[in-house]
């Protein structure tokens, strides 16, 4: 019989040396309530919001941070625009912050959780071609062998990805934030940040290539709503410089393709990007500007958020983002 909730999530915890830990002298688990914490200032970067997510006032998760960081030996979190940025600390126990709080709800909930194995169903997954290529391999493998009798589908859906979630035509979204909307539940997986590509002997990376010269390049952008500009556009205009886009295109397939065989480059994902470049004869290079990070997300209706087979879903999901170099 599971344990009440209450009770699984005031339970110590047993860390190896790879995993959250304390660093004073007796080495006594850090309280999971402080892991919450700790993950929803992950996901929100921003302490008002973090505190509405987990139900609790601002002053409250001030003084929940205060413990941890000291518990932890670091500060953790630091002051950025808008919010909160994490500390090089922060980010490296992620990854553990995020599985051990996943095994203690999937305890706590374990009457309930499913038989993989007797799963027999196909999964929708609202996605583009990026998640296809750099998530879905991963996802496909670990579904393979707990569940084979699922099947995973793919859409790409063009307008509101909340409408399609909620009338049950998709299960699950898998995109940036923007591509989610604002009504969704919705859980980090990682976080990417943009490459530029060009051509194996591009005569423009035979010395360092300043922001003038790269702007002058003949670019490629990709533009799945058909809508120009983007990040590239904005960093490049706040330097009172605009950039020739040579061709749009609706795919991060198509763009590839196009500069292997010229003399264009292209701005993408970097996980996507170092798919792409050893089979088309790429290579990857750093953009002369600074560009914004790309967090990427799983997304689904408030109406999913307590399905057994669909929590465990989204273990899988998280699981399977995890496990990406």
């Amino acid at each position: 019989m599971a344990l009440p909730a209450s009770f699984v999530y005031s339970m110590p915890l047993m860390y190896n040396m790879h995993m959250v830990h304390e660093r004073s002298s007796d080495a006594e688990p850090v309280d999971p309530a402080l892991l919450r914490v700790l993950v929803a200032l992950l996901d929100e970067r921003q302490v008002t919001r973090a505190a509405s997510r987990l139900g609790l006032t601002q002053p409250a998760l001030s003084h929940a941070l205060g413990r941890l960081r000291r518990r932890l030996g670091d500060p953790l979190f630091v002051r950025g625009p808008g919010g909160v940025v994490p500390t090089p600390r922060a980010r490296a126990l992620e990854a553990s912050a995020r599985q051990l709080l996943g095994d203690l709800a999937a305890f706590a909930a374990s009457d309930d959780a499913p038989e993989p194995a007797r799963l027999e169903r196909t999964v929708i997954l609202a996605m583009r071609d990026y998640g296809e290529i750099v998530l879905l391999p991963s996802l496909v493998g670990r579904l393979a062998k707990v569940a084979p009798g699922l099947r995973l589908a793919t859409r790409t859906v063009v307008g509101a990805v909340e409408d399609e979630l909620a009338a049950g035509r998709v299960d699950l979204a898998i995109g940036i934030s923007a591509e989610l909307g604002t009504r969704l539940r919705r859980r980090r997986l990682f976080v990417d940040r943009y490459v530029s590509l060009a051509r194996r002997g591009h005569p423009a990376l035979r010395r360092p290539l300043t922001v003038d010269a790269f702007a002058a390049l003949g670019h490629v952008l990709v533009a799945p709503r058909g809508e120009p500009g983007g990040p590239v556009d904005d960093a490049l205009a706040a330097r009172g410089l605009r950039r020739a886009v040579v061709a749009r295109v609706g795919s991060f397939l198509a763009g590839p393709v196009l500069v292997a065989d010229s003399d264009l480059v292209i701005t993408l994902p970097e996980r996507m990007a170092r798919v792409l470049a050893s089979g088309l004869a790429l290579e990857v290079f750093e953009p002369p500007v600074s560009l914004p990070s790309i967090p990427y997300h799983c997304g689904w209706h408030e109406a999913q958020q307590r399905d057994p087979v669909h929590r465990w879903l989204r273990e899988q999901i998280v699981a399977a983002a995890a496990s990406l170099s």
